[in-house]
């Protein structure tokens, strides 16, 4: 949600709260009544809506940063057991392809931390059998092949979190043009209908509807010092000699 909808949101609520409070006076008029249910419904779909997308954000980022930290701890351990088995038994290329960092994960793309991890499963893989007294089992290895497929599910979830996401941020937007025209054509014309009745009530629900920018806060200005200006010094030119005659 946008500052700016934060802080119609909150003018809403205002709204809402002033027709509660003057309940009785909203009650004078049966179709007021109604507007006034009709505008509570449509409040609770802009809350929903908002708390919806704000969690449904959370929790798959959340669920994704999750199954990548649980991935790289695996996959290191099996690199750092295949690395110490190429380095015992002189196989270079295994080792170069063993030397894998946490910094490696950290710099690579989701996408690349579960390409660098699958190289790893795989070449370990072909290495089983020597790799149990590394440490490192078919068990473990099946392991890892389980956390990249849990992590690659993450990865489509939170894409199809985002596309969701989107979806919601434009449903919103158009809950709230629907909020506003309520307002205008519905609300505002009834409490000018009451004005009479109840001018407290009236005065009250228009002081509500303004909107106030809640995100800034406005520092005084200190007042600029002046220095006093010196009389300004006009030199004095002597009267011209008279002629000598």
């Amino acid at each position: 949600m946008t500052k700016p909808q934060e802080n119609k949101l909150t003018m809403y609520e205002a709204v809402a709260e002033v027709l509660r409070k003057h309940q009785a006076t909203v009650n004078l008029v049966k179709t007021f009544t109604t507007a006034q249910t009709d505008f509570d419904v449509l409040l609770e779909k802009i809350r929903a809506t908002r708390r919806g997308t704000k969690e449904a954000a959370a929790g798959k980022s959340q669920s994704k940063e999750q199954a990548r930290e649980m991935l790289v701890l695996l996959a290191l351990k099996v690199a750092s057991a295949l690395g110490s088995f190429a380095s015992r038994t002189g196989d270079q290329e295994l080792l170069a392809l063993a030397d894998v960092k946490e910094s490696d994960f950290q710099r690579a793309r989701d996408t690349g931390v579960a390409s660098i991890a699958t190289t790893i499963h795989t070449r370990s893989q072909e290495k089983v059998d020597k790799l149990a007294d590394y440490g490192v089992t078919q068990a473990v290895l099946d392991n890892l092949s389980t956390r990249i497929a849990d992590y690659m599910l993450t990865i489509s979830r939170r894409e199809a979190g985002m596309a969701e996401q989107v979806a919601s941020t434009a449903a919103l937007a158009d809950l709230f043009v629907q909020a506003d025209s309520f307002l205008k054509t519905e609300l505002d014309r009834f409490a000018q209908i009451l004005r009479d009745a109840d001018d407290a009530f009236y005065r009250e629900y228009f002081a509500a509807r303004v909107i106030k920018d809640l995100g800034k806060r406005y520092e005084p200005k200190a007042p600029v010092a002046t220095q006093p200006v010196s009389p300004a010094v006009v030199p004095v030119v002597p009267p011209a000699s008279p002629p000598v005659a």
